[in-house]
């Protein structure tokens, strides 16, 4: 549907030029992608801006093989205040119930893929359509339009999709991200959407699109803006131990717990590092690893990190989920940097069972943030 609406829209719109700015949020950001991929080289679409939107949409939306609360969203499509009608209600539920209830779609299967723009940048890029994308730390999707951003850069040096940027490869300022404090459709910037267009459809200078360091991000917890040209921003990992660097801060000190919600009794259990000791930038993807055995036939984690001030209030930074019999690695897709697993890359394709008493390695992924941990917290 894109191409035709784009080529009825090029021609047929009063007053227009023959070109065309696609724009949009959540879904209508992925249909963008989708449109960019279909339509070709020197099409009438110069600019686009998808916002809110990621690459990877099952393990955006079901991270770690863990529904999250967007899992509801399709039940409630017809739902007042959602989108005033119930055209779309048959699909929503059904969606729902097979996702919820462990049916087809409850795995990242050809459903899935089939809607992931990741599986069409190659098409994408060969549009050679400058492309704008808005996101927020608070959204679904950090990790997803991210790794959109360097994906579309990696086709650009030559590279594989699939890989983390290399701090020496060939940037393009065709593809920009900005990476906001927000939530799902909050802080979207009109001055900003009509500059893209400006650029791209009515050929006005703008030098604010011409960095070389075209991933603009906000610190969480400072508002500092900083503009880097890679993803992932930093080659500078470390590794925080139990025993030595994290230290057990409850009183369940045999790490045992049961299931269920996380603030009820024995249901969790924290670590803590020491006070540091100078001013730290947490930048980009992170993940834990977990050595884990259960009495059951599988086990689901919810891993949290907090920064904790010297008063003992705790800010949520990031967080990541993980469940035993999804937890099997895809080693080519996950990313190390200087030896360590900076980024695990799930399988969530098919079920492993989970046999009790045996210990597993589980990898979380942690969702990215950018945020200053003070000296002395």
């Amino acid at each position: 549907d894109g191409p035709e609406i784009v080529a009825w829209a090029a021609s047929k719109l009063p007053q227009g030029n023959g070109k065309i700015g696609l724009f949009g949020t959540s879904w209508l950001g992925f249909t963008q992608v989708f449109t960019a991929a279909k339509i070709g080289r020197n099409s009438p679409v110069k600019a686009i801006v998808p916002t809110y939107m990621g690459s990877y949409l099952y393990r955006e939306l079901t991270p770690g093989g863990v529904p999250s609360q967007s899992i509801y969203f399709p039940r409630d499509f017809d739902k007042p205040g959602m989108l005033g009608n119930d055209s779309t209600s048959a699909m929503g539920k059904r969606l729902y119930e097979s996702w919820s209830g462990g049916g087809a779609l409850a795995l990242e299967g050809e459903f899935w893929k089939s809607r992931q723009p990741i599986n069409y940048l190659e098409q994408v890029y060969r549009s050679q359509i400058p492309i704008l994308l808005v996101g927020g730390w608070q959204d679904l999707y950090p990790t997803g339009i991210s790794e959109l951003y360097a994906s579309l850069q990696n086709l650009h040096a030559g590279k594989s999709k699939y890989d983390l940027m290399d701090a020496g490869q060939p940037i393009s300022p065709n593809y920009q991200l900005v990476m906001g404090p927000w939530g799902h459709y909050k802080g979207l910037n009109v001055e900003m959407t009509l500059a893209w267009y400006d650029k791209w459809l009515m050929n006005e200078a703008t030098p604010d699109f011409t960095s070389s360091t075209p991933y603009h991000a906000i610190n969480m917890t400072t508002g500092v803006w900083y503009d880097f040209s890679t993803y992932p921003f930093t080659t500078n990992y470390q590794s925080l131990v139990f025993g030595k660097e994290l230290m057990l801060s409850t009183a369940n000190a045999s790490a045992s717990f049961r299931f269920g919600p996380r603030n009820t009794e024995n249901t969790s259990v924290a670590f803590q590092t020491r006070p540091f000791v100078e001013e730290m930038v947490l930048a980009g993807p992170g993940s834990v690893r977990l050595l884990a055995s259960t009495s059951s036939s599988d086990m689901t984690f919810l891993v949290e990190l907090f920064v904790v001030d010297e008063k003992g209030s705790k800010t949520r930074i990031t967080q990541g989920n993980v469940i035993a019999s999804l937890s099997q690695l895809n080693s080519e897709k996950s990313w190390s940097s200087g030896g360590q697993l900076i980024r695990p890359y799930l399988q969530l394709t098919t079920e492993m069972p989970v046999s009790s008493g045996k210990e597993y390695v589980l990898e979380f992924p942690l969702s990215p943030k950018l945020a200053t941990i003070k000296k002395g917290h």
